[in-house]
């Protein structure tokens, strides 16, 4: 793997809502100014690939409460919160007790109304006492708190932030991935503040202008204060340290079409790379496909069922391993502290399966 010092990185943009941050200790190779990041890019290229056997995960039906999935599943101890596919009596996020398997609670009733929400994003657990999580509605511009009994309370409207890809916070500071008609951009948001500041831009190549391109998952450790953005439909992933203002790029070389046409990006013939990115306590873990959705589904017609794998790293970029499963899933949780992963099964009527993480060492070379 060779690895490259870069002065500057252009691509989409993070939204920074701005808090005292601190945490890590790296020293960046080089300081630099207007949104713009200090730091290493990673070529793996030529990187051996390292495999775990095919992992067998284990079925959680639960007694109560029949899990309808939509979207994501965030997982933290005994708690699994589910994004559900809404109705007018169903909520946006359901929750259950992963050791009682049963559902314990609901929120996100759909409108427009006080404590309503039209497109709300979870944005993650929270390390606070007294609520467990926090949600951004970008359809209505509003920012909630989760409490312990998963009740909802209205913390602020940011009705100049607009709408998001996604948004994941760490204390008062927020931070954003977003739209723009050159690209993608991520921006930081200071709680109780009015402005944003674009910190970095997403668009990775001077050819490509349209957003779509730039699609990826945003996730945050306030732990570390650490900030993953892992791309699309470019097989690249771009790890910040909010302390020190440094990036490191995982650069693998990748298909993607020169083109400024949105649909063509979104289309079934352009190849996913990372869809979605879980952060654990020591790693990164990045669920891989490497097919366009039409190979997908070719393979689903000739009975292959197809797995997507998980790419795991450190939090200095080094590439771990790759884990293999035997479930075709669009979205996973880890949970370090257990050696856990949660997935939801695309092909199930119940989706949640847990599987043992094995040992690091046992598949490192």
């Amino acid at each position: 793997m060779k690895k490259t010092k870069i002065k500057h990185i252009s691509g989409i943009s993070l939204l920074f809502i701005s808090v005292f941050i601190s945490g890590c200790t790296h020293v960046p190779n080089e300081t630099i100014k207007n949104n713009s990041f200090s730091g290493e890019i990673i070529n793996m290229e030529n990187k051996p690939v390292i495999q775990t056997p095919v992992l067998k995960g284990y079925h959680i039906r639960f007694r109560e409460g029949y899990i309808k999935p939509a979207g994501r599943i965030f997982v933290k101890g005994d708690t699994c919160i589910v994004e559900n596919a809404v109705t007018q009596n169903e909520p946006y996020f359901l929750a259950y007790s992963l050791s009682e398997k049963k559902r314990i609670g609901k929120f996100g009733i759909i409108g427009n109304g006080p404590n309503e929400m039209l497109y709300p994003d979870f944005s993650g657990f929270r390390n606070c006492p007294g609520f467990i999580g926090e949600v951004y509605d970008s359809g209505i511009y509003r920012h909630f708190l989760i409490d312990n009994d998963f009740n909802i309370h209205l913390d602020s409207i940011w009705t100049n932030i607009g709408e998001t890809m996604k948004l994941v916070s760490s204390g008062n500071m927020s931070y954003m991935a977003k739209n723009e008609t050159s690209g993608n951009s991520l921006y930081c948001y200071h709680a109780g503040d009015t402005t944003k500041t674009r910190i970095y831009n997403l668009a990775l190549d001077p050819q490509v202008h349209v957003w779509s391109a730039y699609i990826g998952s945003l996730e945050i450790n306030p732990v570390r204060k650490i900030l993953v953005y892992a791309y699309q439909y470019f097989r690249q992933i771009h790890i910040f340290n909010l302390e020190t203002n440094t990036c490191t790029i995982i650069k693998y070389p990748d298909q993607h079409k020169k083109h400024n046409d949105i649909k063509d990006w979104l289309d079934i013939t352009s190849v996913s790379y990372y869809l979605d990115v879980s952060l654990g306590e020591q790693y990164i873990y990045c669920l891989y496909s490497g097919k366009t959705p039409k190979d997908v589904i070719e393979d689903d017609k000739k009975d292959n069922k197809f797995c997507f794998s998980i790419e795991q790293y450190d939090y200095d970029g080094n590439y771990i391993r790759t884990i293999q499963i035997n479930k075709r899933t669009r979205y996973l949780s880890v949970d370090e502290s257990r050696n856990k992963l949660y997935v939801l099964s695309v092909f199930d009527d119940e989706p949640l399966y847990v599987y043992d993480l094995p040992p690091v060492n046992t598949h490192r070379k």
